[in-house]
């Protein structure tokens, strides 16, 4: 939107000459190289001095012509050759300046929520990291090459550790009468339901987490 309006307002303005910051590479005379032009002001690069540059009106050391339209700019050989508008590009620029800045702002604000939610959120799981990694710590008794799989008769004891740890027995349920009872526990690892693979002789590793 403000690559169109820049072209509208500030397409004719004189360029080129030395020590200016507009040029053939920054200025409004085509929509792209109006747009790349407002990209590099949302980063801040200098964009002070083209807006002083663009409102440079008349001035013996600044020659331009004034009220530059299209009949005229023809009549001149067809290059562009307007006086600045001092008004238009202080209010412009500002207004430009104003809603990149609160894009900005609330780009950031909306980061910084996303991230205190999702550690909220990971602090009220009912299962927490600690306990994860307790997890792997046991699976790795049983699996210690690390395949992702252990064998079904595995299961029972890698259940009863545990349900014995104190840093993991909260994933089981009723961990005491798993850990102390057997015919619990077989209960319970019916009760799971978990996948087997190989033939019905391996369970893997996320399926029992």
């Amino acid at each position: 939107m403000f690559a169109i309006i820049g072209r509208s307002l500030f397409g004719l303005v004189k360029i080129g000459g030395p020590n200016v910051e507009l040029n053939e590479h920054a200025n409004f005379r085509d929509f792209s190289t109006s747009f790349l032009l407002l990209l590099r002001c949302a980063t801040g690069e200098n964009w002070h001095l083209i807006m002083f540059e663009i409102a440079r009106p008349y001035a013996p050391d600044y020659q331009c012509r004034e009220g530059e339209d299209y009949e005229s700019m023809m009549a001149n050989g067809g290059e562009p050759f307007a006086c600045g508008s001092p008004m238009a590009s202080y209010i412009f620029f500002i207004l430009f300046n104003i809603f990149v800045f609160q894009i900005y702002i609330n780009l950031f604000v909306a980061i910084m929520i996303d991230a205190f939610l999702g550690q909220s959120q990971e602090m009220n799981l009912p299962v927490q990291p600690y306990q994860i990694a307790e997890f792997v710590r046991i699976w790795s008794q049983f699996d210690p090459n690390a395949t992702g799989f252990i064998s079904v008769n595995d299961l029972d004891g890698l259940i009863k550790t545990l349900a014995s740890s104190s840093e993991s027995q909260k994933l089981v349920i009723l961990h005491e009468q798993i850990a102390n009872d057997d015919s619990v526990r077989y209960r319970f690892l019916a009760y799971l339901n978990v996948p087997c693979y190989d033939q019905f002789k391996k369970v893997m590793f996320y399926d029992v987490l």
